[in-house]
Formats: structure tokens, sequence, C-alpha cells
């Protein structure tokens, strides 16, 4: 079995709990949201969990990687 196989092999057989723990602590996600009636955006753990919040999308996402995060954008 090739290393990429074995990798597909292991990611199906993932439970769901399993799955869901998956890359929880490196992954967060940014959106846009409201605060008092102005835009925000939102950083979020891979599990939903809020993080932080900044004024702009690009300062959230510099805070994310300065915290060895990796940024997703959701819009």
């Amino acid at each position: 079995m090739t290393g990429i196989e074995n990798a597909v092999h292991r990611l199906k057989n993932l439970s769901p709990v399993d799955f869901l723990n998956l890359g929880q602590s490196e992954f967060v996600y940014v959106r846009p949201t409201q605060h008092d009636g102005k835009t925000v955006f939102a950083v979020h753990g891979a599990n939903g969990d809020s993080l932080f919040t900044h004024e702009t999308r690009a300062g959230a996402v510099v805070t994310a990687r300065q915290n060895n995060l990796h940024p997703l954008t959701l819009q």
C-alpha cells in the first residue's frame, strides 16, 4: 500500500468523533458578522468555537497566522 493509499484508508475509517476533531487545533475560519451595528470579522475554531474578532478581514487573518493557525475564509 502506498503512502497515499494508506492515508486514504485511515481517513475513510475515522470515527465520526475523530473526523469532527480533525484539524481542530490547526484550522480556523473567518467570516463577517455584525457587532454593535458594524461589520467585524469573527475567527472560529474548526469546531465552531468563537476565538476572537477583528475590525478587518486582513487583521483577522494576520492574527490567526501569528498564532500558528491556518485561516480559511467563509463568505
